[in-house]
């Protein structure tokens, strides 16, 4: 039976900003290298059977996606310096091969989901397919609501985020970007949700990570790269120095655009030991993706001190699992101190009756050897090889 009757992915675009830096980088720096994606899901008990034969159709659905001529002229008006006309031509022609996605349904329930292409073909997949196992998970849910359930339960959503607007103009000072495009309950309700914002709180909803709705809505496009980019330079160096590539090899193809870097994909313990001063000042902030805020805030503060670089002049730019009674909490704790914002995903476009999933899709792979995620969170470890994940543990000396 099918749960969704739309094209869930509808347009190239329908992604994250940092796929299309990212992808730029790559394109430059790593055209022919090979990557490895896997799917997870971290909620427990889930089974997907009901929506198993959705989710394949979707993926096949991808292989027809193609840049519109809108999509590469907006594009060019974003002045970033690595969206040269290569690059932008290449997109033109660029389409995606369903063969390359292994889709599988395992006895208990759970998805096997892999991806392996190209990375600059394969790093597409994250996001559409995330946004697709969600889409589908909540239609199904739906399903199970009558008609009167389901009346209820969207009214009752509209007016708490209407709400939420009324409470944030308590503080003038605080401003988020939709970072929500892959754990979203559906693309009309996130469409509905940012026309909301943007309407109600346009002084605090300052734009989105989706580019197809930043060009939709006209509102700013934000990004700059994720886990995956530091992950990937394990294949090229020494564990240890992934980080440190990492970084310096984007700011080779961005110049002073560097934009907001992550500090836990090897932990932010290691990060600090790398993020010498001309990084510091390279970056325009660091972004909060796991571990206790408050005590990841005071670090950065103290290492950017330490370095003889004034706070107020950088971001701190939290993303970990916000609703907004968090990011009021935040902003109130350190906005004397530092530039904040905040980047809300699941609680902006799936705060429903129904749970959102817990799920990611993190490269396993890259240049044909195996790579990891490390976090600040004891448990998140993400690496298909065990013995891979205790060396590189016991070499950034964490217990995980």
């Amino acid at each position: 039976m099918r749960y969704t009757s739309n094209k869930v992915i509808f347009d190239p675009c329908d992604t994250d900003f940092y796929k299309m830096t990212m992808k730029a980088a790559i394109y430059h720096c790593y055209p022919d290298v090979e990557a490895e994606f896997a799917f997870t899901c971290r909620t427990p008990g889930i089974d997907f059977s009901p929506i198993f034969d959705d989710v394949r159709e979707q993926i096949n659905l991808c292989g027809s996606l193609k840049y519109s001529q809108e999509s590469i002229d907006y594009l060019s008006t974003l002045k970033n310096p690595r969206f040269t006309p290569s690059f932008l031509k290449f997109l033109s022609g660029q389409t995606w091969d369903p063969d390359m996605v292994r889709v599988a349904l395992n006895a208990d329930g759970s998805l096997d989901i892999r991806v392996k292409d190209t990375w600059s073909y394969a790093t597409d997949w994250e996001i559409w397919i995330l946004a697709i196992i969600s889409e589908c998970w909540t239609s199904y849910q739906m399903s199970l609501l009558n008609s009167k359930e389901e009346r209820e339960y969207l009214e009752d959503r509209v007016q708490r985020m209407y709400a939420i607007t009324q409470q944030l103009r308590a503080y003038p000072g605080l401003k988020f970007v939709d970072f929500g495009t892959r754990r979203r309950s559906s693309g009309f309700w996130h469409s509905r949700v940012l026309n909301l914002w943007k309407e109600h709180a346009p002084d605090h909803f300052i734009g989105t990570s989706n580019i197809h709705f930043a060009r939709a809505l006209n509102v700013p496009v934000f990004g700059t790269h994720a886990h995956e980019w530091d992950s990937a330079h394990i294949a090229f160096t020494h564990p240890l120095d992934a980080k440190r590539m990492a970084m310096e090899t984007w700011l080779q193809a961005f110049g002073g655009d560097a934009g907001i870097t992550l500090t836990d994909t090897f932990t932010t313990a290691h990060f600090l030991s790398v993020f010498n001063r001309h990084l510091a000042n390279a970056f325009s902030g660091v972004r909060h993706d796991s571990g206790p805020w408050e005590e990841w805030g005071n670090k950065m503060i103290a290492h950017y001190k330490s370095l003889g670089i004034d706070p107020k002049t950088k971001t701190l730019l939290f993303s970990d699992g916000l609703s907004f009674p968090m990011m009021i909490e935040i902003w109130k704790t350190f906005s004397p101190f530092v530039k904040v914002g905040f980047g809300i995903g699941t609680k902006l476009t799936n705060d429903t009756l129904i749970d959102a999933l817990q799920i990611v899709m993190k490269m396993v792979s890259c240049n044909g050897r195996p790579v990891l995620k490390i976090s600040d969170v004891a448990g998140k470890t993400m690496c298909e090889y065990a013995w891979v994940a205790d060396y590189m543990l016991n070499m950034f000396l964490v217990d995980n």
